[in-house]
């Protein structure tokens, strides 16, 4: 057997490579692997047939305990508590109806059981198809039931003429209240968005106080907009908000400038488009402190290393004076 496990080793060491460490490491795994691929068969083979006879029978009194047992667990709740025998189909009021009344209609009684619960705890059926807020409520029995369902009192047939004697019967006759019309919301009209509040964003649909809040910060810290393609540099508006935007938001204020000739560096970098290119702020006022203010936005083409498209957008924000 010693032969056997050097000869083994050597042969694994020759295959793979390795030292006679892992050499000893790789033939146990390939041990392990063998054993349990065969453990399986060997059990089935030699051992179960020790422990359990073919020949062996269960007696039939335990398998109809067991099945009897079983029977209440694998029933779904709807066929354990089934319909009264006698069903008659006639109107009923859910919101008044007792739980015997609701049975008497077809509801099974676990169901009959939840509606008046649901009662209890302050619920009402306005309308027939309340019923399917019922948990399992099955939609068989709802369109069985629909056209009994009666959630007012019937008004008594009275002939011309007839007194109506107790006040019951004339609140009954009485017609019914019209609905009260609420007056229509104010239609979206365009608006100045440079002095534009938050209630005036949050009507537009999409943009609730949150999103409105984004808006006023990025305006106030540009100076305000002066084009409406700005609208789509705010963070986080999505298609419907910037439509909205596109169609009731209009510039009719001027934006907030900024001395360019004057204005020292730090606080042309607390301007959004300064503060994400401070190369280029930094380039504009060196250069304007070695060849003196700018007349123009023209002489900003002096400055050879300056990005255009950072320019482009400072440029609506900076005044000559």
């Amino acid at each position: 057997m010693k032969r056997f496990t050097q000869r083994l080793q050597f042969l694994l060491q020759d295959f793979f490579g390795v030292s006679p460490k892992e050499a000893r490491g790789i033939a146990f795994l390939l041990c392990f692997s063998l054993g349990f691929l065969v453990f399986p068969i060997a059990f089935q083979q030699w051992v179960l047939p020790l422990t359990v006879s073919p020949d062996t029978e269960v007696p039939q009194q335990l398998l109809d305990s067991l099945l009897k047992d079983l029977a209440p667990r694998n029933t779904p709740p709807a066929a354990r508590d089934t319909t009264p025998a006698t069903v008659s189909l006639q109107p009923f009021n859910p919101n008044t109806a007792s739980e015997d009344e609701l049975k008497g209609v077809g509801i099974p009684s676990f169901l009959a059981r939840r509606i008046v619960h649901y009662r209890t705890k302050g619920g009402k059926f306005r309308d027939s198809g309340d019923l399917r807020k019922i948990y399992d409520f099955p939609d068989t029995l709802f369109r069985k039931l629909q056209p009994y369902v009666v959630l007012r009192p019937p008004v008594p047939d009275k002939k011309p003429g007839t007194v109506l004697s107790s006040p019951k019967e004339r609140a009954q006759t009485v017609s019914p209240t019209p609905p009260v019309l609420r007056p229509a919301a104010h239609p979206l009209v365009p608006f100045d968005i440079n002095t534009a509040d938050s209630t005036q964003l949050i009507r537009l649909k999409g943009i609730g106080s949150g999103r409105a809040r984004i808006i006023l910060n990025f305006r106030n810290a540009l100076g305000g907009f002066h084009s409406t393609k700005q609208f789509e540099e705010i963070y986080g508006m999505d298609s419907t908000a910037l439509s909205q935007l596109q169609q009731y938001a209009r510039i009719l204020s001027p934006v907030r400038q900024l001395p360019v000739n004057t204005i020292p560096l730090t606080a042309l970098l607390q301007h959004p488009y300064a503060r994400g290119n401070k190369r280029w702020a930094t380039l504009l006022i060196r250069y304007r402190d070695q060849h003196g203010p700018f007349a123009s936005a023209e002489d900003f083409n002096n400055i050879r290393a300056m990005d255009p498209d950072f320019m482009e957008k400072l440029t609506p924000y900076l005044h000559f004076d």
